[in-house]
């Protein structure tokens, strides 16, 4: 699997990570690693026959605003694993999922601080049998940026850019402002004192 095709199953899958965040509360970032580690880069055969990234079970309790029927393949205990209409439903079913089965509740998933602590508590409520999956997740989250995807960063850092952004059109259409390195921190500026005081 190059790099490139990575990157163009992450772009595949962002939106409706960023979307199953605003649900479900999951990190995005945490979503993308777990569906990067669990389709295996969207190659797996669920992933290609029912667009299911992340192996969950029909039938069961889903994202009631979702069309999921059974899926071509059976699971160890004799049942099936879900078909979805897009990989975008199957990673909102997957914030449903964990958003409605207690044990991730209870083992504090919801109330994570960060992107890498939500990881431990979903490890540690068993979602995998694999001592070394929380670890890895993380680990994909860091080699791919993965953090960028988090929308309450992203869309508190847009903010900022944009309060400074208007903050200096503002003073540079105010003739009362100037330059002048002398008293350069207001209200005449200087070029870094300007840029400085735009960001703070």
């Amino acid at each position: 699997m190059s790099n490139e095709q990575v990157l163009a199953f992450i772009e595949q899958i962002k939106d409706g990570a960023i979307q199953g965040q605003k649900d479900y509360g999951v990190f995005a970032s945490v979503t993308i690693s777990q569906g990067i580690i669990e389709s295996t880069y969207g190659t797996s055969k669920l992933a290609k026959t029912d667009n299911n990234l992340f192996g969950i079970k029909f039938p069961g309790k889903h994202d009631p605003r979702l069309t999921i029927t059974q899926g071509t393949w059976a699971t160890d205990d004799g049942g099936y694993y879900c078909h979805y209409q897009s990989w975008n439903d199957s990673i909102l079913d997957h914030g449903y999922f964990l958003k409605n089965n207690s044990r991730y509740t209870e083992n504090g998933v919801f109330n994570a601080k960060d992107r890498f602590e939500q990881v431990d508590c979903i490890a540690n409520a068993g979602y995998a049998s694999d001592p070394d999956y929380a670890e890895t997740i993380k680990g994909e989250i860091r080699y791919y940026n993965l953090q960028q995807y988090d929308n309450s960063e992203i869309d508190d850092s847009n903010e900022k850019v944009e309060n400074a952004v208007t903050w200096a059109i503002n003073i540079a259409n105010d003739e009362t402002h100037g330059y002048d390195q002398d008293n350069r921190w207001g209200p005449d500026y200087d070029c870094s004192s300007f840029v400085i005081s735009a960001y703070e």
